[in-house]
């Protein structure tokens, strides 16, 4: 082969290779932010599922209808969660409630608790992670963001109540 074609073909192929390795690292670059991404958001919607979970199930103490499919529900969710706002008595409130009351011991214990001067005293949430991070979810799969933004919505409408209730 002539000297200066192996040459030419080098120079090519080193051309080549320099135009499509920054969208290849992009490529890697993108597929790790996507997993950094999805987990940072997961981590504060469980968070938020924990929180939730515990202002349902005040509502329904103030309510008297803490029934047993929603305390089957809740305690996993209760049991599951490891984070700084984990009440460690909780879970095990919940089950021994679930075990040894009926519905309707249930119920009156906590309309018997309700204090009727006092209302809920309800408060909204926010996923301040999940806000600063929306642009990014676009590199995430479709029913992720999906999901993600459905998640927020819901949580807007409950802030929403939560004014309306004040």
């Amino acid at each position: 082969m002539d000297p200066d074609l192996s040459k030419l073909l080098w120079l090519l192929l080193g051309w080549l290779l320099g135009l499509l390795s920054p969208g290849i690292a992009e490529r890697v670059r993108r597929k790790h932010r996507q997993a950094d991404v999805m987990t940072a958001v997961s981590g504060e919607l469980r968070e938020l599922q924990y929180m939730m979970g515990v202002v349902a199930y005040r509502i329904r103490g103030y309510l008297g209808e803490v029934s047993d499919s929603f305390l089957d529900w809740l305690i996993p969710i209760a049991r599951n969660y490891h984070g700084p706002d984990a009440d460690p008595k909780l879970p095990g409130i919940m089950e021994t409630s679930r075990r040894e009351l009926t519905e309707e011991q249930r119920r009156q214990i906590h309309l018997g608790l309700r204090r009727p001067e006092s209302g809920l005293g309800l408060k909204e949430y926010s996923v301040p992670l999940v806000v600063g991070m929306t642009s990014e979810l676009s590199i995430c799969p479709l029913p992720f963001q999906r999901s993600v933004l459905r998640t927020m919505n819901q949580l807007d409408r409950y802030n929403q109540h939560v004014e309306y209730v004040r």
